[in-house]
This record gives C-alpha cells, sequence and structure tokens, in this order.
C-alpha cells in the first residue's frame, strides 16, 4: 500500500502530465477554428495564473511558510474560477472534440491546484512545482508567440 505523500505525488506528476498533453492537443485545434481577441488575451491569463500557482506551492514550501500556502490557495482558486470565464465562447464555436479536450483540462487543473495544497500541507514535492512552473512558463511563453505573432494558416473547414 502506497503511502500518502507518495500517492499524491505520483498522482499531481499524472495529472500534471495529463494536463501538458491536453494543452498540447488544444493548441493546435485554436488554429483549426481560429481565436477571437478575447481568446488570445483570455488563454495565456489562465497560463498565468497556473504558472503563478506553481511558483507560489514552490516558495511555500520553499520558505515553509503558511501565508505563502493561503497565497497559494487563494490564487489556485482564483485560477479555477478564471478557467470557466470562456465557456460561452467555446459552446458556440468549439467542435465536441475540442469541448472534451476542455472539460478534461478543467478538471484537471482543479485536481492539481487541490494536490498542490495537499503537497504544501505534507512538505513534499517541490521539486515537482518547480518542474510545473517551468513547463508552464513554457506554455505560457508559446501561447503569447502563437497568438499575436505567428499567423494561423488558414483552414478550409474552421468553425466559421
Amino acid at each position: 500500500m502506497p503511502s500518502l505523500p507518495d500517492f499524491v505525488l505520483v498522482f499531481f506528476l499524472i495529472i500534471n502530465t495529463l494536463l501538458g498533453v491536453c494543452t498540447t492537443i488544444d493548441l493546435p485545434l485554436h488554429y483549426v477554428r481560429g481565436l477571437s481577441l478575447w481568446e488570445k488575451v483570455s488563454h495565456p491569463i489562465d497560463a498565468f495564473f497556473i504558472t503563478l500557482s506553481m511558483l507560489l506551492g514552490f516558495e511555500a514550501l520553499a520558505w515553509h511558510s503558511s501565508n505563502l500556502f493561503w497565497i497559494y490557495c487563494f490564487i489556485s482558486f482564483i485560477t479555477m474560477l478564471l478557467t470557466y470565464k470562456d465557456e460561452f465562447i467555446h459552446q458556440k464555436e468549439c467542435l465536441p472534440s475540442e469541448q472534451v479536450i476542455h472539460a478534461i483540462m478543467f478538471s484537471c487543473s482543479g485536481v492539481s491546484l487541490a494536490l498542490g495544497a495537499i503537497m504544501i500541507l505534507l512538505g513534499i514535492g517541490k521539486s515537482l512545482f518547480f518542474l510545473a512552473f517551468i513547463i508552464g512558463s513554457i506554455f505560457f511563453f508559446l501561447q503569447i508567440i502563437l497568438n499575436f505573432f505567428v499567423k494561423a494558416p488558414k483552414i478550409a473547414f474552421r468553425n466559421e
């Protein structure tokens, strides 16, 4: 039987790997349908907040700070709420396959952030938080580059 710390670390790693895979799948889907200006701005905001959460988790563990733990919890809650801001747009513009990817991403995000809080309370996983921060930063900057500096190709089967 695995210990609670081992279970939490492995589950955090699995959930964040799934989140990364879904994000990688989601990026090309944006090109297929094209993004409105709102989504071009909105999606990097989501990536920024989840990345900020991971940095705060790392710092809370590094400094053994209960204040940083509570800031992590607050920013994580804001992060989870922010993921729903685009749902009205997604309902109108996304194909069902993209909707499924979004649902998985939203679920993984919430589970990851909740597991992160448990990890901080258990005093474990500082390196996993840092890894998640680095990967989140890459996706954040990648979204900015793709959304604002790379022209999407014309694809005949976009949702228009």
